[in-house]
């Protein structure tokens, strides 16, 4: 992300099954999720896998997690493509100043 400047990330679960592991809630809150904000990350969009455990333990983490980056969660890759380029004013992708 510092290399390209990026600050968008869409990240597609569709195709992830099975609920997480306990600790990984801890790790996308405390650790995944500050450290891209970190390196530049703004906005994410965050697409649910299919599978019901799966999205479940996604949207339980999201809920606890700060408010940075900004992670909008989504049920399909084009509602969140959608969002993602929108978000910020910049193409996703793109570097910002």
């Amino acid at each position: 992300m510092q290399a390209t400047g990026c600050r968008k990330l869409l990240n597609d679960n569709t195709n992830v099954t099975g609920q997480w592991l306990p600790e990984s809630t801890g790790w996308v809150i405390s650790e995944l999720l500050p450290g891209l904000h970190a390196a530049g990350l703004r906005h994410m969009a965050w697409v649910y896998a299919a599978d019901s455990g799966s999205w479940r333990s996604a949207e339980v983490t999201l809920a606890l997690a700060a408010a940075a980056p900004t992670v909008m969660a989504f049920h399909d890759v084009p509602e969140a493509y959608t969002w993602l380029v929108a978000a910020g004013g910049a193409a996703a992708g793109a570097p910002t100043a």
